[in-house]
């Protein structure tokens, strides 16, 4: 099941904020006590997905104001240490909801996965965009929909303020004190730092689509925001399905050829110690020959008699080292051919890859040509009348194979609005003309429409009045 993503950051301080929250509120809430809870009918306990439950949340936030202290200048010029003020955001919140009911998540196995992985990827998301400021995760499952709550502490921050942690935030304020630099009007700053804050959170929410939405096939926005028709909303969750199948593929072909490089580099390395080890026995062996060669000339001069004993060991040692370069020269070519199978290698990984890739842009190229072509034939249609539209300007096919065609795109439905006002056009159009005239004129238009760069699937012809 597919549908919008959800996911919201808000900071909250000691003091009650006019909705009345505040870290106290919103830990308590966390953890379902009676008086922060009314709102769930049948409250139950948290369950911890990372960190620290929420009791021990309160207990490191209120442990970091204890040790924070902020240096106020006074008047006479003195610095004087102060405690942190009950109004300064000390706690960041992350809530991120998923679109299935909490019931489906536990009556289907298939939807326990898709959850439990979007879950891994929320965390995921924040454990990036927060490091170790990120010191809790729980999961809300006593509501309609599952939804996660993070709790996030400015650890590292001797201001300790939470705020900061908010990208939004932080670039509002930066906006803010250029302007003020520069002169501007406080008025004005503060609506520059408006736009800067709502230019970031945009950015903060395309990222979280990209890391967590499109990978469990989210939407980016709801149909209400788009103000979407129900055909243009279940199109759009359809896309946002195959957007993450064709994802999920091929980081799963990526993922294999990782896994296969990484075996052959260890082959590699297993390789490359063997020959090694042959290496340090052959070169031992060579000292053991120039040991023995010593041990020869010191035998010849120390006694005649000893001649063809000498002689003996002469012919094994020579024996012994024709052995060992032959044995030098198979282990070379060997390392050779081992060589250059891992540069064979390398380089069919490298064309699979380059393949991959060059079957992606030619399925998205498929689909460009698909759709135009699609839109062209509807074109066509209007311009033969074979095409027109109802009272609520649905269009209404006479062709039954473009009729399919169309209904299972959903792309003519998410452009009934300009193709109605295409057909309103020619309507006019055709009112002022005589009927030669329109024949005239409708042929020209369906020649316009062949002579383009992308082929229609079917041939328009000419119009029979």
């Amino acid at each position: 099941m597919s549908g919008p993503q959800f996911f919201r950051l808000q900071s909250f301080s000691r003091k009650a904020n006019p909705a009345g929250q505040s870290v106290e509120q919103v830990l308590g809430e966390a953890v379902r006590e009676p008086e922060y809870s009314a709102h769930v009918e049948h409250p139950q306990a948290p369950r911890l997905r990372y960190g620290v439950l929420p009791d021990k949340v309160q207990v490191l936030h209120d442990e970091m104001l204890a040790k924070a202290q902020i240096a106020i200048k006074l008047k006479d010029g003195s610095i004087k240490q102060r405690g942190i003020r009950k109004d300064r955001h000390t706690l960041l919140t992350a809530i991120a909801s998923h679109p299935l009911l909490t019931s489906q998540v536990r009556g289907s196995e298939t939807a326990r996965a898709e959850y439990e992985a979007w879950v891994a990827r929320n965390i995921a998301f924040l454990k990036t965009l927060f490091g170790d400021c990120l010191v809790s995760v729980i999961e809300h499952g006593d509501e309609e929909h599952p939804h996660l709550h993070a709790f996030i502490l400015p650890l590292g921050d001797k201001g300790c303020s939470a705020r900061d942690l908010n990208p939004a935030w932080v670039a509002k304020a930066r906006a803010e004190q250029a302007a003020k630099a520069e002169g501007v009007e406080p008025q004005t700053a503060v609506r520059l730092g408006n736009i800067a804050y709502r230019s970031e959170a945009r950015k903060l929410q395309d990222r979280y689509y990209v890391d967590v939405g499109v990978p469990s096939a989210l939407t980016r926005t709801g149909p209400k925001r788009e103000r979407l028709s129900r055909a243009q909303w279940k199109a759009r969750k359809a896309e946002a399905r195959r957007e993450a199948e064709v994802q999920a593929s091929s980081e799963d072909r990526l993922r294999q050829l990782i896994i296969y490089e990484t075996e052959l580099a260890a082959q590699n390395r297993d390789m490359q110690d063997y020959l090694a080890k042959r290496l340090g026995e052959l070169d031992d062996a060579a000292v053991g020959i120039d040991s023995a060669k010593q041990r020869l000339r010191v035998a010849e001069s120390a006694a005649v008699d000893q001649a063809r004993q000498l002689a003996d060991e002469r012919s094994k040692i020579t024996a012994l080292s024709r052995d060992v370069e032959k044995s030098l020269t198979e282990e070379k070519a060997r390392l050779s051919e081992a060589q250059s199978a891992i540069a064979r290698t390398r380089l069919a990984m490298q064309q699979t890859h380059e393949g991959l890739l060059l079957e992606v842009e030619q399925q998205r190229q498929r689909q460009l040509r698909d759709t135009l072509a699609l839109v062209y034939d509807v074109i066509g249609g209007i311009f033969r009348g074979e095409v027109t539209f109802d009272d609520r300007h649905r269009p209404q096919f006479h062709d039954s194979a473009l009729r399919e065609r169309a209904e299972s795109s959903g792309l003519v439905v998410a452009l009934s609005k300009p193709l109605k006002k295409v057909a309103d056009l020619w309507q006019r159009l055709q009112l002022r003309l005589t009927e030669t005239e329109r024949a005239a004129e409708r042929q020209k238009s369906l020649d316009a429409l062949c002579k383009n760069e992308i082929t229609p699937r079917r041939e328009f012809g000419s119009y029979e009045p």
